[in-house]
């Protein structure tokens, strides 16, 4: 599952928050990957360790590349 934040302007705690529910309810074998790039997002994203459990990617092309590679 890929989830786009490309377009978000600001994330706060309740958007990681349902990340973060997303990925603990997720069905094994089921990974979230995030696009996320700038400050907005990835520096949330990193700063709370939510890149540390998702994969972060800086766009959809490179998050979509590691589902052919």
């Amino acid at each position: 599952l890929i989830v786009d934040l490309t377009e978000v302007e600001f994330l706060a705690s309740a958007g990681m928050g349902v990340l973060v529910a997303a990925h603990d309810g997720a069905p094994d074998g089921l990974r979230i990957h995030i696009v996320a790039d700038g400050p907005a997002t990835s520096r949330p994203l990193k700063l709370v360790g939510i890149a540390d459990i998702m994969p972060l990617h800086a766009t959809l092309d490179d998050a979509l590349a590691t589902f052919t590679a």
